[in-house]
């Protein structure tokens, strides 16, 4: 059992749909025209399908420079790519980067168009088991991975997680069966799963989900834990349970409270020391302008923003000695 409140807020992988790897990044040369409303882009030889580009791929490298950011490929024939953005540069023979997504498994309305806006309530859907890897460029160290906002459809949804990494040496994929190591499991997900484990280092991080039924996933985390609070400093969070609620009326005119969305926690973390390392780590959370994970002293993790951007804190002097009481209010994302 863990004995410190733990926050992820170092997401390695922010940018989540633009960094799934299939396969080697294709490289592309001679193009000599970019024009049309969508950004069509011709060659004058070779073909696009067969080096591998496939809706879904993002644009990077030199030819990222003359698109809008994240512009990706709509469609695509042997000669002809139809880009979702119009080109901000002239025409050219420019080289260009393309990174394939993963293979496409999606329902609509929940496309990765959609997915790529990394929000929360915009979820990505799979209907069954995939698996999932990440590049991150270098090799980086991590200790806690993380599926946010899972859900399960009709059913349990996944029921198994395995998170395992590869070092950059290794190349992609890993040059032998063997090279993957698992760095923790993630079994039996709720609506936020995570886990804790000794530092890892690595470049590639593959998510081998086992899923029972069809699911829907907000998002991956992976990070180093940024701030320990310990569990002296604390009595422990208190918590209050809100239920997202609506006032509608009936044919009566009487009034309804109607549910939507899903209930949420709003956690509040006290804090009473005689130094003030503690102080420092509970305001500089309050700095965050987005989620984070937050791991209790169980390790169970949860994805919270702070409330209102606020830190409670309070000096106490008694003779020469200072006591410093603070609360730091958390509200659990739905």
């Amino acid at each position: 059992m863990a004995t410190s409140l733990r926050f992820v807020t170092t997401n390695l992988i922010e940018q989540s749909y633009c960094s799934l790897m299939n396969g080697p990044a294709v490289v592309l040369a001679g193009i000599n025209s970019c024009d049309g409303v969508d950004a069509e882009i011709t060659r004058a030889s070779g073909s696009y399908v067969t080096d591998g580009v496939r809706p879904g791929a993002l644009l990077s490298g030199a030819m990222a420079a003359n698109f809008p950011a994240s512009t990706y490929v709509l469609a695509v024939t042997a000669l002809v790519l139809t880009m979702s953005a119009n080109s901000t540069g002239a025409a050219g023979p420019i080289a260009a980067t393309f990174t394939p997504y993963v293979t496409r498994n999606e329902v609509s309305p929940f496309v990765m168009e959609n997915a790529m806006l990394r929000d929360r309530r915009l979820l990505w859907q799979a209907t069954g088991s995939t698996t999932v890897d990440f590049d991150l460029a270098a090799n980086r160290d991590f200790r806690a991975p993380v599926l946010a906002g899972h859900r399960g459809i009709s059913g349990a949804g996944i029921t198994s997680c395995p998170v395992k990494y590869a070092a950059s040496a290794t190349g992609y994929p890993p040059a032998s069966g063997g090279a993957w190591t698992t760095a923790a499991t993630l079994a039996n997900p709720v609506r936020d799963k995570g886990a804790v484990f000794a530092q890892a280092t690595g470049r590639w991080v593959r998510f081998e989900i086992t899923a029972a039924t069809a699911f829907t996933l907000g998002k991956f985390v992976l990070g180093a834990l940024d701030y320990d609070l310990g569990v002296i400093s604390s009595r422990g969070l208190r918590r209050t349970l809100i239920d997202p609620n609506t006032e509608a009326r009936d044919g009566g005119l009487n009034p309804v409270i109607t549910y939507h969305g899903d209930p949420r926690y709003l956690y509040t973390i006290p804090y009473r020391s005689i130094v003030d390392s503690m102080l420092d780590k509970l305001e500089a959370l309050t700095l965050l302008r987005k989620s984070f994970v937050m791991f209790d002293w169980a390790d169970r993790a949860l994805e919270a923003r702070v409330q209102r951007s606020e830190l409670a804190s309070d000096w106490n002097f008694f003779s020469t000695v200072n006591v410093m009481d603070a609360e730091l209010n958390l509200e659990q994302l739905g």
